[in-house]
């Protein structure tokens, strides 16, 4: 990796993380771009390099958030998904990343709250294949 792409990746790190910060203590529709890059220490037009909109952040940071949380799960069908590592997961993944860091939590419960981000969410959710293959095992576990 160049010097520049490592650049291209914290700078994207810092948008993400000012976004989800202001996303989940704001909200998203009160967030304006010029406050992300407020935040993040950035111009509008270094935004927009990496982003085509507001909307364009908001879906990766959803399928970010929420593939990481689904990298935890059991990979194939195989895998038995039982009530034993369902409780390693809320004990292992959910309650440590709740310690560590609430403001994806804070996100989620509030695209749960408002329908049509929740709606937004979901359209995102269905794109990423990750999600796709880890629908089945929990679908069929619960």
């Amino acid at each position: 990796m160049t010097k520049r792409d490592k650049a291209n990746k914290i700078t994207k790190s810092r948008i993400r993380k000012s976004a989800l910060v202001l996303f989940s203590v704001v909200g998203y529709s009160q967030t304006s771009i010029a406050e992300i890059t407020t935040s993040a220490h950035i111009s509008k037009g270094l935004f927009y390099h990496y982003y085509s909109s507001k909307e364009a952040l908001l879906e990766e940071i959803i399928l970010e958030s929420i593939e990481t949380l689904l990298n935890h799960l059991p990979h194939s069908n195989e895998e038995d998904f039982n009530d034993d590592k369902l409780v390693y997961f809320i004990n292992n993944v959910i309650l440590p990343s709740l310690d560590n860091d609430t403001t994806h939590w804070k996100l989620l419960i509030l695209l749960l709250s408002q329908q049509i981000l929740y709606e937004t969410a979901f359209n995102y959710l269905t794109k990423s294949s990750t999600f796709i293959e880890y629908e089945r095992i929990l679908c069929h576990f619960f």
